[in-house]
This record gives C-alpha cells, sequence and structure tokens, in this order.
C-alpha cells in the first residue's frame, strides 16, 4: 500500500486524454447502508451511490471503474444530481470536501460476472483491480475500484 498526493490523480471524466480514448457512463444505482460501507469509510455513512464508468481505447474496453460516493456528501453538493453528464461530480466532492491525498491497493484477483461481461472477457482471465481511498485529513471521502486486465498496464518507477 502506498499513498500519492491528489494532484495526480485524474478523475474518470479526466482519463479521456484525447480522441482515442472514450468514456461510457452506466447508470448510477443506490446501495443501502451496510457495516462494510461503515468500515470503508471509517464512519457512519449510509447509503452510497455507485457509478460505473467504463474506459474504452479505440472502441475496445480497458478499464472499468467503480465510485463510491456517500448519498449525504452528494446532498450538500447543491444544483448536482447523480445523473448529470456535464458535472465532474467526483471532483466535485473531492474539492468540496478538501481532499488531498490517496491511498492506493492494487490486487490481483478473478472479476466478477459483471466486471468480466463489460470487459468484454471471452475466457477465465485475472484482473488488475486498483483500490484508490480518497482521503481529508485520514478520513476517506470518496471510494473507487478500476478493474483492467494485467496486459494493459505498464507501471514504471
Amino acid at each position: 500500500m502506498f499513498t500519492n498526493k491528489l494532484k495526480t490523480y485524474l478523475t474518470p471524466q479526466e482519463r479521456v486524454i484525447d480522441k482515442n480514448w472514450l468514456l461510457n457512463k452506466g447508470k448510477a444505482k443506490q446501495l443501502q447502508q451496510s457495516n462494510f460501507w461503515d468500515d470503508l469509510f471509517m464512519s457512519e455513512v449510509g447509503p452510497i451511490w455507485q457509478r460505473l464508468f467504463l474506459l474504452k481505447y479505440q472502441t475496445k474496453p480497458f478499464s472499468l471503474i467503480k465510485s463510491f460516493i456517500p448519498i449525504a456528501l452528494l446532498d450538500k453538493q447543491k444544483n448536482t444530481s447523480i445523473d448529470d453528464n456535464n458535472v465532474n461530480l467526483e471532483l466535485a466532492i473531492d474539492l468540496a470536501n478538501k481532499a488531498n491525498y490517496i491511498k492506493k491497493n492494487i490486487l490481483l484477483t478473478w472479476p466478477t460476472s459483471e466486471e468480466s461481461k463489460a470487459l468484454l472477457l471471452k475466457q477465465k482471465t485475472q484482473v488488475f483491480v486498483e483500490k484508490n481511498y480518497i482521503l481529508h485529513d485520514k478520513q476517506v471521502v470518496r471510494y473507487e475500484e478500476e478493474i483492467v486486465l494485467p496486459d494493459r498496464v505498464e507501471y514504471e518507477d
């Protein structure tokens, strides 16, 4: 696990850097309050919005990004809708809550059936899951998972 400064992080909407990249936004869904979310966010957060983004490179799926935002934080955002395509909601939440760090976990695991379908996986293969905890002073503001095939990732020091 390592920590990076937030300034190097790109929200899902910021990852479309040229005409070769395309971002498809799925329908947001509400997840009920659970001990899992309370533990992950280190406080009672109530229900969560899950937003899905499929990042494509030259029409081929590159990664599936799942963004999890406590509904209570969205309620603080004036004139913002969960399905508004003109607003970078993740960035607005990060800025409004003064997020200043990201904690990352990267693991190799098997994809869920939903992830396999979105990434058009034809055979059983493992995927990287990059878990991003967006923080303000050690308090988790937002959580994100990016699922990507290992052969599409290149890491540098």
